[in-house]
């Protein structure tokens, strides 16, 4: 019995919504139903309007597109000289007598260095100081020698 009943109420569902659904006006309804059944279907003065309009903005579009490839490629521009501008120069073979000079200054540099480190690697001699009762002593003169002085001269 219950299979009955249920079967019953949604029968009596169904007859509800097509009294409502004949009380809509027809016009509403059917131009609702076609829509629903045949799908969007445009005149041809709807179709030519919808091309118009994608052509508009299409050629929209393509505008945007170039201006702003134009900004792009300003600032590139303006990068590009910034980077001549500031980039590193390569080097260039010096002169000869640039080469020389140069040269010659590695030179004097290397014997200073050198001087420094012959100077810092020598012992300091250490020095002995005199006694002090040497200091009021007479040198001796060396005897031996006056005999060969006196015949060199006479000759």
């Amino acid at each position: 019995m219950p299979v009955k009943r249920i079967i019953g109420g949604s029968l009596e569902f169904i007859k509800d919504t097509a009294k409502k659904g004949a009380q809509i006006a027809p016009d509403i309804l059917g131009g609702m139903l076609e829509q629903a059944v045949k799908g969007s279907q445009q005149t041809p003065a709807q179709k030519q309007q919808a091309a118009q309009q994608m052509q508009q903005k299409q050629t929209q579009h393509q505008q945007k597109d170039e201006e702003e490839l134009k900004k792009a490629r300003e600032a590139l521009a303006q990068l590009q000289k910034m980077q001549k501008t500031f980039a590193p120069k390569p080097q260039q073979a010096p002169r000869p007598y640039e080469a020389t000079i140069s040269d010659m200054e590695q030179k004097k540099a290397q014997e200073v260095e050198a001087l420094k480190r012959q100077q810092s690697q020598a012992l300091p001699v250490p020095m002995s100081k005199q006694s002090r009762g040497m200091l009021f002593k007479k040198k001796k003169v060396n005897k031996g020698s006056e005999g060969l002085v006196k015949d060199t001269r006479v000759g």
